[in-house]
C-alpha cells in the first residue's frame, strides 16, 4: 500500500512540501475522529458542554493556531491572500455567524444558546479559518481525503457487523436497555452515529471522494483499496432504508456521468466526439425517465412506515413555518428550535436543517447559509474546469459532496459532519488562490 501511495503522489505537485506539522497532525485528527467516534459517548459535567475528543482536537486545534498567529504575522498571511480571492465568501459568513450572536442574544435560554453558539463558531468558522492557514500544499490535500475514505471503511465495517448481529453494540449509549427490541429483520444499521440517517448522509458525502479518487488513481492497488471502499459505503446507504440517500445516490451518479462524459468529450475529436456526446444525451434521457417515477413513488412512500415518515416531516413543516414568521429576524436562539416546535414541552428532532437553522437564527440566517452553500457549489465546478490533475479532481470532490449533502439537509438537521464540510471549503479557497491568475474578471472579487 505504501508503495502505492507514492506511486500516486507522483501525480501531486509537490510545491512548498516540507514535512508534516503538528497543525496539520490536528486537522488530519479532527478529519479522522470527527465522523469516527459517536458523538453520544460524551463526558457529561453539569454546566458544561458535553466533552469527547472531537470537540476537544477543534478546540485544541483552534486554540493552537490562535496562538501562532499572534507569534508570527506570516501566519495571517494565508488568510488574507483567501480573504483578497474571495470577499464574497468571508463577507457572508462572518454576516452568518453576526446573524446568529444576535439572535443568542435574543434566546429565551442564553446558556444553552451560547453553548450552541460557541459550538459552531470552533467547529465552523474558527476551523475553516485554521484549515486555511495549515493547507500549504496539495500534498496535505491528498492526506485528507485518504484518511476520510479511511475512517469512512471503519464506520462501513461496523455497519456491516451491525447487519450482521442484528442490533448495535452501542445501542446502550443511546436508548434505555430495558427498552430495546432487538428485530433483525426490521433493523436498520446507523454503525457509529445516533440515527440510520445521519449514516446515510455521511455515506452520500463520502462516496463522490471515493469514486473520484477510484478514477484519478494511477495505481492498481489503490483502484483496489477504493473499489473496496466504495462497495462498502454503497451497502451501508441500502442497509440504513434511508430513501433520501438512495435518492441522493442516483443524482450522483447523473452528475458523475456527466462529469466523466465532458471529460471524454474534451479528450476526443471529430466522430469520436459525436458518438460520446449521442450516447451520453440518450443515456441520460433513459436514466430520467426511469428516475422520475421511481422518485415520485419513494418520495410519498411505499410502505406504511415510509408514509408515516413523510407525512410527519410535512407535519413539522407546517407546524414550524408559522413560528419562523412569528420571529422572522432572529428566530428562537441557537439550539432551541426542537423547544420552539412544542411551546416549550419538550425538544424534539427536526427532520430539516433549513427549518431549524431558520427556527433558530430567523430567514436571514437562512438566506446566508443557503447562498454559501450555492457559491460554494458554483465555484467549485468552475474550479473543476479551469485546473488539471488533482486539483481538477478535488474540486469535483468537493462540488459533488457538498451537492449531495445540500440536498439532504431537506430531510435531516444532525450537523456531524459540519466540520468536514468546513474543510473542504477551506480547500475550495486554496485551490482558487493557487490559481488567482488564470481565474477570469467575473471569479474573483480582488479590487483592480
Amino acid at each position: 500500500m505504501e508503495t502505492a501511495l507514492k506511486a500516486d503522489h507522483k501525480n501531486i505537485p509537490l510545491e512548498g512540501y516540507k514535512g508534516i506539522e503538528p497543525l496539520e497532525v490536528l486537522l488530519l485528527l479532527v478529519v479522522f475522529i470527527a465522523p469516527v467516534w459517536p458523538r453520544y459517548a460524551t463526558i457529561f459535567i453539569e454546566g458544561i458542554p458535553n466533552i469527547y475528543p472531537t470537540r476537544l482536537i477543534i478546540f485544541t486545534l483552534v486554540f493552537v493556531w490562535a496562538a501562532s498567529l499572534l507569534g508570527f504575522r506570516q501566519v495571517a498571511r494565508p488568510i488574507m491572500e483567501s480573504y483578497r480571492a474571495d470577499r464574497t465568501l468571508f463577507h457572508c459568513l462572518i454576516a452568518l455567524f453576526a446573524v446568529k450572536f444576535m439572535s443568542l442574544l435574543a434566546s429565551d435560554n442564553f446558556k444553552a444558546s451560547l453553548f450552541s453558539f460557541t459550538d459552531d463558531a470552533f467547529s465552523w468558522f474558527l476551523l475553516f479559518l485554521a484549515a486555511i492557514t495549515i493547507l500549504k500544499n496539495t500534498q496535505l490535500l491528498y492526506r485528507i481525503v485518504f484518511v476520510m475514505i479511511l475512517s469512512s471503511i471503519l464506520i462501513s465495517l461496523y455497519g456491516l457487523y451491525e447487519a450482521y448481529l442484528g442490533y448495535n453494540l452501542l445501542d446502550p449509549l443511546v436508548f434505555d436497555p430495558q427498552k430495546l427490541v432487538i428485530s433483525p429483520r426490521a433493523h436498520r444499521i446507523r454503525s457509529v452515529f445516533s440515527n440510520p440517517l445521519v449514516l446515510a448522509e455521511y455515506q452520500v458525502f463520502i462516496i463522490p471522494v471515493i469514486v473520484l479518487l477510484l478514477n484519478y488513481s494511477r495505481s492498481k492497488a489503490l483502484k483496489g483499496f477504493y473499489l473496496f471502499a466504495f462497495i462498502l459505503s454503497f451497502s451501508n446507504i441500502i442497509l440504513t432504508k434511508s430513501r433520501g440517500a438512495m435518492l441522493i445516490a442516483l443524482i450522483i451518479v447523473i452528475i458523475l456521468f456527466i462529469l466523466k462524459s465532458r471529460e471524454m468529450i474534451k479528450n476526443k475529436y471529430g466522430s469520436t466526439r459525436f458518438l460520446i456526446v449521442y450516447t451520453s444525451l440518450i443515456s441520460i434521457l433513459i436514466f430520467a425517465l426511469l428516475f422520475i417515477p421511481f422518485m415520485i413513488n419513494i418520495t410519498k412512500g411505499r410502505t406504511f412506515t415510509e408514509k408515516t415518515s413523510s407525512y410527519g416531516r410535512v407535519t413539522q413543516l407546517q407546524k414550524g413555518i408559522p413560528l419562523v414568521l412569528k420571529r422572522p429576524l432572529l428566530g428562537y436562539g441557537q439550539g432551541r428550535s426542537g423547544y420552539a416546535l412544542t411551546h416549550g414541552v419538550r425538544h424534539t428532532s427536526i427532520d430539516n436543517y433549513y427549518l431549524v437553522l431558520s427556527m433558530e437564527s430567523g430567514l436571514v440566517a437562512l438566506a446566508l447559509f443557503i447562498y454559501i452553500f450555492y457559491h460554494q457549489i458554483k465555484l467549485s465546478f468552475d474550479l473543476y474546469n479551469k485546473t488539471e490533475g488533482f486539483l481538477k479532481t478535488i474540486s469535483a470532490i468537493v462540488g459533488v459532496s457538498l451537492t449531495g449533502i445540500f440536498i439532504f439537509m431537506t430531510v435531516l438537521s444532525i450537523d456531524y459532519i459540519f466540520p468536514l464540510i468546513f474543510i473542504f471549503f477551506a480547500i475550495l479557497s486554496f485551490i482558487r488562490k493557487s490559481i488567482a491568475p488564470a481565474l477570469p474578471t467575473h471569479m474573483t472579487t480582488e479590487q483592480p
